[in-house]
């Protein structure tokens, strides 16, 4: 029969005797120590466990063990030096898949525990962590479980928003996604035609400072944007295209962003902008300057939202790169602000995604929110063209159920650049959105309408990126 592994301690305080208590009906322990008298003190208290009188330190103490027979290793000790030390022996005497947990206090140098493998852990903190989760109720991390940093989060969901009551392929997360539902005592494994609703408890896997805000979308049913990509509204500083500040300023004002992120760009900058930037009542931080359009397309984690200037020599070629390359949101700027109307574009293969986004905006900047789609005739549809329309009126009808909002909804027939083009010169002081292509073609027979749609209108045009993410 095979023996059962054992759960080695090495030093046992108050904290590792309540764990050892904990365990051993369920794993036996093994405890090394190299005082007499503790060992004595344990035999009483414990007398189901095992014990090693020796020096943890010592290849021969490990050298006794077998690694077949172990879980897993604690490394309880006081002292940074000595239990660096036992971990190196422990390394030493047994492969990298014998797992070691290395218990501190301290302020100890990480780095020099991962070398060899071993994980720190501080009691204390799992102890902050619990009262905190219990304190926030709705609202709890993983202890422990995967990175350890933050990346796993389950979530009681309280209220209805735009992210509940849809299928889970509508969303597209970007950086995040459902790991779990668990509905009335059952786990139920997320699909794509999976849906979120008030009452479940959701995990939720993905980079921790998205999670927080999409908690924040889950938990009070609050428009988030633009932190799910993040806090910042990146401007580029270019004395030709001063104008961008006013724009930015309007998202700063209107969404959830938190400061500007200004760029230096081509060195273009003069004393008025200068001056322009100070004036700004918003919070703001500079960031190094970039010769190429393309340098600001590497954004770093708290850059949420790009704002671009249109028009211009070489206006083409940047909005093609930005297309092709954006992870974020971008807007190319015409100064249309303030917004009176927020107009989604459905020319996209993820409608749902794109309108999510506008409707968020809508609510977020209290300005109605209208659609269209652009369709061939009825003799040329076809019927993939008749399942795409069927599609559309459903994700519209979807929105303004889930969000009990008027959607009001345009299909348009012909050209879907000529015809939506003609459609939005009617349209004033609105905001266009619409969505990326990931495979980015244009020319005669490769007409991307968002790209041509971004191109031309006399609109502010807010794009948002294509997420690849499977369905």
């Amino acid at each position: 029969m095979e023996k059962q592994q054992q759960v080695v301690v090495v030093g046992v305080g108050f904290f590792e005797e309540r764990l050892l208590r904990t365990i051993t009906p369920e794993w036996p322990g093994l405890i090394i120590d190299i005082s007499h008298e503790r060992i004595d003190q344990l035999k009483q208290d414990i007398p189901e466990l095992h014990f090693v009188h020796g020096d943890a330190t010592s290849r021969l103490t490990w050298t006794a063990l077998h690694e077949d027979t172990i879980r897993i290793i604690i490394v309880a000790l006081r002292n940074e030096v000595v239990s660096l030390e036992t971990c190196r022996m422990i390394r030493e005497s047994f492969s990298a898949t014998v797992p070691v947990l290395v218990l501190h206090d301290g302020p100890w140098d990480s780095a020099a525990f991962q070398q060899l493998g071993a994980e720190l852990i501080q009691p204390v903190d799992i102890a902050l962590q619990v009262i905190r989760n219990r304190l926030q109720r709705n609202y709890s991390r993983a202890i422990n479980i995967g990175l350890g940093l933050g990346e796993l989060l389950e979530i009681n969901i309280l209220a209805a928003s735009h992210l509940v009551d849809r299928k889970l392929k509508y969303l597209r997360p970007s950086r995040w996604a459902v790991s779990a539902i668990y509905r009335k005592g059952e786990l139920i494994v997320p699909t794509g035609n999976s849906r979120m609703r008030v009452g479940d408890r959701v995990v939720l896997v993905g980079d921790p400072k998205v999670l927080e805000n999409v908690a924040g979308i889950l938990n009070r049913g609050v428009p988030q944007f633009p932190l799910q990509y993040g806090t910042d509204v990146l401007v580029p500083l270019h004395s030709d295209h001063g104008n961008l500040l006013g724009e930015a300023s309007h998202w700063l004002a209107h969404s959830r962003a938190t400061r500007f992120h200004l760029v230096p760009f081509r060195r273009r900058l003069t004393g008025q902008l200068i001056d322009q930037v100070r004036s700004q009542d918003h919070q703001f931080h500079v960031g190094d300057g970039v010769e190429l359009f393309s340098e600001l397309l590497d954004t770093v984690d708290e850059d949420g939202l790009l704002i671009m200037p249109s028009g211009g020599f070489g206006f083409r070629s940047r909005l093609a790169k930005a297309f092709q390359g954006a992870r974020i949101p971008f807007v190319v700027s015409r100064e249309s602000h303030p917004y009176e109307k927020v107009l989604v574009n459905l020319n996209n293969g993820e409608p749902a995604h794109v309108l999510e986004t506008a409707t968020e905006i809508s609510r977020l900047m209290k300005v109605p929110l209208a659609a269209f789609y652009v369709a061939l005739p009825k003799e040329l549809r076809g019927r993939e063209g008749e399942e795409a329309l069927k599609l559309r009126q459903h994700v519209v009808d979807d929105f303004a159920g889930i969000l009990d909002m008027n959607i009001p909804y345009q299909v348009l027939e012909g050209n879907p650049v000529k015809a939506g083009l003609v459609f939005l010169r009617s349209q004033h002081n609105a905001l266009l959105v619409t969505m990326a292509n990931r495979e980015f073609r244009t020319g005669l027979f490769n007409r991307n309408t968002a790209f041509r749609l971004a191109q031309r209108s006399h609109l502010s045009t807010l794009v948002i990126p294509e997420v690849d993410v499977d369905a």
